[in-house]
């Protein structure tokens, strides 16, 4: 006899092949981040790759921040534009902004599926 239902498991959402998007829906950042090791002169160019819908562009911002971004004397660069959705990218880390509440409005980062 069952006493009560079994749990229910937490996955990743169902993805589907069909996109519909307009392209102004999605925007593209690259930070290209120069760093130089101490007591080396030779200067490496670390580069990331954000994608996500515009109208998040200012959890987006709130993420550089928590980050770091915007510190003096800092020599990356951030260039953003639009582009169209395209269902082969598939994140390699994907995060979340999670705000409000204990948060307050700064936030804190965490894992999301894709």
């Amino acid at each position: 006899r069952a006493v009560m239902e079994p749990p229910v498991l937490t996955r990743p959402p169902d993805v589907g092949d069909e996109v519909v998007a307009k392209s102004s829906e999605w925007t593209e950042c690259l930070i290209n981040d120069p760093t130089q090791k101490s007591g080396d002169s030779e200067q490496t160019l670390r580069v990331e790759t954000w994608v996500f819908r515009t109208e998040h562009y200012g959890d987006f911002e709130r993420l550089l921040k928590i980050r770091g971004f915007e510190n003096t004397g800092q020599q990356a660069t951030l260039t953003c534009r639009e582009r169209q959705i395209d269902p082969e990218v598939r994140c390699a880390e994907c995060m979340r902004l999670l705000r409000g509440g204990y948060y307050s409005s700064v936030g804190v980062a965490v894992q999301a599926y894709p």
